[in-house]
């Protein structure tokens, strides 16, 4: 309530009439809001067509290996480490047991 109790009541829609220089865009910007949540996230998509947002639905189904997703460049990194070291060929698991 730094703004003032006329100024914050007028942005949060409850003051008495309106404020000069208080636009509607304020009002939508600081209005209080519920706070975002996942739980929130999967009960709006409950709602919604199933053919609508099919990547966020994948996501969600597989949310409890997203934390893997962080490693991705790490794994990536080695992955081309690999590649330039051995080259292109195949290579059995005899010699890359023999391979120095």
């Amino acid at each position: 309530k730094i703004l003032g109790e006329p100024l914050f009541l007028a942005i949060q829609g409850e003051g008495k009439g309106a404020l000069p220089g208080v636009t509607e865009v304020d009002r939508r910007l600081w209005q209080h809001r519920r706070g975002a949540s996942v739980e929130h996230l999967h009960k709006t998509l409950r709602l919604q067509p199933v053919k609508n947002f099919p990547l966020l639905r994948t996501f969600l189904r597989n949310e409890e290996r997203l934390p893997l997703l962080g490693r991705l460049a790490d794994i990536l990194a080695w992955h081309q480490l690999l590649l330039r070291s051995l080259g292109d060929v195949p290579l059995t698991r005899e010699q890359a047991a023999h391979r120095n």
